[in-house]
């Protein structure tokens, strides 16, 4: 929450603090139909003491509320998210497209709930993981995430050409193939499973081309100058796909690597 101190008769109350403070507020999770139909216990995040609801939670002192049961939990990044599936803590959401789609949910918009009757974050999307809208979102979503891959394939390849023996060179490239096979996994699924531009069909072209030649390095049994090789041309074939999908002048610093 930001705050103005500026307006007549403000006065932080929570944690004190004058410009703002973060806040935990219900999503309703708990409330998908999966979550009765398998008799799923209610999950109360960071705490471990019984709450009255049957969680496991924990309980937070409110200026002015008092001590009230509290269930937490620590949002992931959402960069991250699409390589992170099940979703939610009950992971019965398989896939990113069906946790953008909750938000449109009748659980989401229940009273109680932070996009509930009078809540704060009213959201006005389909439930329908299909939706044109939710698939739009998810395809932003999956292709940030797919950028900050190659970001991470690249530092990795870039770390093991500096580094000295071929062994601990092999070592590092297979936490960079890992991340490549991140980038190929949310470029050809849910959003992008069947509706694809040109563009991303060619950043695919291309990280499957790294894909290759950091499988090459890992198989086989190749000197410190091939590998190094190997690792520069898999690391041309990551800027070209990244080229094909952003404009990389747009980017933060450190993705322009």
């Amino acid at each position: 929450f930001a705050l103005n101190p500026t307006i007549a008769g403000f006065t932080p109350v929570l944690d004190g603090l004058p410009r703002g403070f973060n806040g935990n507020q219900a999503t309703n999770t708990n409330g998908i139909p999966d979550v009765a139909n398998f008799n799923l216990p209610r999950d109360g995040g960071f705490g471990r003491l019984l709450l009255p609801n049957g969680a496991f939670g924990n309980f937070g002192d409110i200026p002015g509320v008092g001590t009230v049961p509290i269930e937490e939990f620590n949002s992931p990044s959402l960069i991250e998210a699409p390589d992170t599936a099940p979703y939610f803590h009950h992971h019965l959401t398989r896939t990113l497209e069906e946790a953008i789609a909750f938000y449109g949910s009748p659980a989401f918009s229940a009273p109680g709930s932070i996009g509930g009757p009078g809540g704060p974050i009213p959201v006005s999307i389909s439930s329908n993981p299909n939706d044109p809208q939710v698939q739009q979102i998810g395809a932003f979503l999956r292709l940030l995430n797919a950028v900050d891959n190659i970001r991470s394939t690249i530092v990795q390849g870039q770390r093991a050409k500096n580094t000295s023996g071929s062994t601990s060179k092999k070592n590092i490239v297979r936490l960079a193939l890992a991340d490549n096979l991140d980038a190929i996994d949310v470029l050809t699924k849910g959003a992008y499973s069947s509706n694809r531009s040109n563009e991303v069909n060619l950043a695919i072209v291309k990280l499957t081309e790294s894909r290759d030649r950091l499988q090459e390095i890992v198989n086989q049994n190749l000197p410190s100058s091939a590998i190094n090789q190997k690792i520069d041309v898999a690391i041309l074939a990551l800027r070209q796909a990244r080229t094909a999908v952003v404009d990389v002048n747009t980017l933060p610093s450190t993705f322009r690597n």
